[in-house]
């Protein structure tokens, strides 16, 4: 199975911070180093198994865990990757019996995405991305 290509450090302007600059340097590596870690580890399944969401990926990262607010714009590429390469994966699969539907949600931060549970109740179950 293909992956997708990985993000590269110099496909980022640099951020101002060297902190989260430094820090992002680190988990591009490490999902280079350690994809399949990243996208089969109990950890992964239990965060993104029903919405792949890229905020959520981004606390499998101890860096961004420290301090999100300082880092969640230099693990984004690599949440995002994870997203993306979980995403293509669930499309290449057989899907299991009654969750044959996809749910996909837009819009911008802070709109509510996430807890479509609340409005559309029979759907927690369903997976979505965003």
């Amino acid at each position: 199975m293909q992956h997708l290509v990985m993000p590269r450090l110099s496909e980022y302007p640099p951020l101002a911070d060297s902190d989260a600059q430094g820090g992002r340097a680190v988990v591009l590596a490490k999902i280079a180093a350690g994809t399949t870690r990243y996208v089969t580890c109990p950890a992964t399944r239990i965060v993104l198994e029903i919405c792949l969401n890229a905020g959520d990926a981004a606390t499998l990262f101890d860096e961004y865990n420290v301090d999100r607010a300082r880092y969640r714009v230099a693990v984004h590429p690599a949440a995002t990757w994870i997203r993306e390469e979980l995403f293509r994966r669930a499309l290449t699969a057989a899907p299991a019996m009654g969750k044959e539907r996809i749910v996909f949600t837009a819009g911008g931060n802070a709109v509510g995405k996430t807890p479509r549970d609340r409005i559309l109740p029979d759907t927690s179950s369903v997976p979505c991305s965003f």
